[in-house]
This record gives structure tokens, C-alpha cells and sequence, in this order.
């Protein structure tokens, strides 16, 4: 993404504290790059257990879905 793109979408977090990309097919590393782009990124409490987070400390899924336990 060049950085005039960047830049306003920075703009638009800004404002609005949030940011919605519909119809995006990013892995993991492609979101921990794009968000470290934005500030430093916390270490979110998932023990890198694969139903809560993912490979990298800051990803951690947030989901209304309830899995049952086997």
C-alpha cells in the first residue's frame, strides 16, 4: 500500500477509532504487519491456543460462536 493510501486511511482510524475492510483475504502476518503499521501492538492473552489466537502474540480471535467441548 503506497502512503498516501496509508496515510488517510490512518486519518479515518483516527477519527473514527475503527476501520472495516470488508471482503479482505489476509493472513495473519499480512494483519500484524498492516495494524504494526499503526502504533506497537499489545501481546493479547491467548496462550497461542488455536481456538482463541493465532501464530502471532497479538492476534486473538473474538467470537459470539460457541464451540461445544468433546
Amino acid at each position: 500500500m503506497d502512503e498516501e493510501t496509508f496515510a488517510r486511511l490512518r486519518q479515518a482510524w483516527e477519527e473514527n477509532c475503527i476501520l472495516l475492510f470488508r471482503g479482505q483475504a489476509l493472513s495473519e502476518m499480512d494483519q500484524v504487519r498492516f495494524a504494526g503499521r499503526l502504533g506497537s501492538l499489545g501481546h493479547a492473552v491467548n496462550d497461542l491456543d488455536p481456538l482463541k489466537g493465532g501464530s502471532h502474540p497479538a492476534i486473538l480471535y473474538v467470537s459470539n460462536v460457541r464451540r461445544s467441548e468433546e
